[in-house]
């Protein structure tokens, strides 16, 4: 080889190198947005979890006011016909005592 073959020939190695040098660069560029989005997708797994977390208390909470409520009226009921029982009782009573 001549020393003009050789010129060509470390010139198209440094165009080469220039080119891996800059795939290089884009390679790092996109290592470090994989790495960001990353960090994203664990910070938002962890608000779901803490949202989920919330919604179970909640509908906990919410279970335990419905079975009050649900035992509220069982009172009232229980009240309603104790009274109209006792109210058919006393008028039988009365009624057996005239």
């Amino acid at each position: 080889m001549n020393v003009e073959q050789l010129t060509q020939k470390t010139i198209e190695h440094e165009a080469k190198l220039a080119a891996y040098g800059e795939d290089l660069k884009t390679l790092f560029a996109q290592q470090q947005d994989i790495r960001i989005l990353t960090e994203s997708t664990k910070d938002l797994a962890i608000s779901v979890r803490d949202v989920a977390t919330k919604i179970n208390d909640m509908d906990d909470r919410l279970e335990v006011i419905e079975q009050d409520k649900r035992q509220k009226g069982f009172a009232i009921w229980q009240i309603i016909v104790s009274a109209i029982l006792g109210g058919a009782l006393t008028y039988l009573v009365t009624l057996a005592l005239k």
